[in-house]
C-alpha cells in the first residue's frame, strides 16, 4: 500500500491517464491501418506509440526508484534478521515449490495481489 501511495502522489494521474487513452486510441489506429495495409500510417502511428511509450516510463521511473529503495531496505533493515529461516507451509504441494515457501516467495506471490487491488483502491494508473 505504501508503494502505491507512493506512485499515487509522485505521478500525475491525470496525465497518466491521458497517456493511456491516448496510446490506446493510437494503437486503434495503428491496427486499422495494418489491416489497409498502409505501411507508411502504420509506421507513423508506431512512432508515435514509442513517443507515448517513453513518455510513461519517464513519469513512472522515480516512483519505481523510490519504491526499490523502501523494499530493500525493508528487506535489508526488517525482514532477514527476524524471518531469515521461516518457512510456510501449504496445505498442498506444487510442482515446482513442493509444499513450502520461504518467506519471500510467499511475498511475492501474494504482493501481487495486494498491489493490484491497492493500485484499483488509491486510484493508481
Amino acid at each position: 500500500m505504501l508503494i502505491s501511495a507512493m506512485y499515487r502522489y509522485a505521478v500525475n494521474q491525470n496525465d497518466m491517464r491521458n497517456l493511456k487513452k491516448n496510446m490506446s486510441v493510437t494503437k486503434e489506429k495503428m491496427n486499422k491501418a495494418q489491416k489497409e495495409k498502409d505501411l507508411k500510417k502504420t509506421q507513423e502511428y508506431m512512432n508515435e506509440m514509442m513517443g507515448y511509450s517513453q513518455k510513461q516510463m519517464r513519469m513512472s521511473m522515480i516512483p519505481m526508484m523510490l519504491s526499490m529503495v523502501v523494499v530493500l531496505a525493508a528487506i535489508y533493515m526488517l525482514l532477514l534478521p527476524i524471518y531469515g529461516a521461516v518457512k510456510v507451509q501449504l496445505p498442498f504441494w506444487l510442482p515446482v515449490f513442493g509444499n513450502d515457501f520461504g518467506w519471500l516467495s510467499w511475498y511475492v506471490i501474494t504482493g501481487v495481489p495486494v498491489t493490484f487491488i491497492g493500485r484499483k483502491l488509491l486510484g493508481v494508473d
